[in-house]
């Protein structure tokens, strides 16, 4: 009886136990697949089918070594995963690549399509094929309501200040935007009479001194170097001495001058 026992247990086990480890003939590592199609069958971890992985082995046997894993470059741009390359289905992504309109973060910076035509590069709601006109700067695009006075086409509709309120701040007619160069003063702008005064009053960019002057300005033919009835300042002679304070250095020396003649002839009669 210990003899049959001895004799029965073992093939029972073989029973039970050998058919759910058996393996292909010639299937040398157990991976279920035998050669050819097993491409290294001293490996179980490869065969038809297996996960590439990017260990410099075929795993799945299909004759390319670690397609899409990070350290191949699966749409041949030149750049693998590793590399910098955020998309390797698309051979128009990769680092450093050229930034085009289609929707994509072609040059893997982390936004897409910046710097294109479809891109509102600068925040404003518009991007130029929406007509920016500037598409660097938000308070230019063609939802701005009034073009003011800058020189920039704000609405972008191709003209410059139209709808500026320039104020004219002398009240002399003439705005800066006209060429008033002195909008404080009302007496000077383009075209106005040039004074005696040291000052640009016709801006014409000439600063007209007292040798420029002439009895062009002498509106009442006084000649007189002193406001005349018509509230000009008058010329005197050869030179121009004009004066603002009225009076006319010249003369001045020159009645002086008789006096002291005319008092030393006094004298001189005594």
């Amino acid at each position: 009886m210990r003899i049959l026992r001895r004799l029965v247990l073992p093939l029972l086990l073989l029973g039970f136990a050998g058919p759910a480890f058996a393996y292909p003939p010639g299937d040398d590592d157990g991976d279920g697949y035998e050669e050819p199609e097993d491409c290294d069958d001293r490996d179980a971890d490869v065969y038809p089918g297996a996960r590439e992985r990017a260990n410099g082995v075929d795993d799945d046997c299909d004759g390319i070594l670690d397609e899409e894993t990070n350290i191949y470059d699966d749409d041949g741009d030149g750049y693998a995963e590793y590399q910098g390359d955020c998309d390797d289905t698309q051979d128009t992504v990769y680092a450093g690549a050229k930034e085009v309109g289609d929707g994509l973060d072609n040059n893997c910076d982390g936004a897409i399509d910046e710097g294109t035509a479809i891109a509102d590069d600068d925040g404003d709601g518009y991007t130029e094929t929406q007509g920016d006109c500037n598409d660097g700067d938000a308070t230019v695009n063609p939802g701005v309501a009034t073009d003011g006075e800058n020189g920039v086409d704000d609405d972008c509709d191709g003209l410059v200040d139209e709808e500026a309120v320039v104020a004219d701040g002398d009240g002399d007619g003439v705005t800066t935007a006209d060429g008033d160069c002195d909008d404080t003063d009302a007496a000077r702008y383009p075209g106005a009479p040039e004074r005696c005064n040291g000052l640009d009053d016709d801006c014409d960019g000439i600063l007209e001194l007292a040798g420029d002057c002439d009895t062009a300005d002498d509106d009442d033919g006084d000649t007189a170097d002193t406001a005349g009835p018509d509230g000009d300042i008058e010329v005197v002679g050869a030179g121009c001495a004009c004066d603002t304070g009225g009076s006319n250095p010249g003369l001045a020396l020159g009645a002086a001058g008789l006096a002291l003649v005319l008092a030393s002839r006094r004298r001189r009669d005594a």
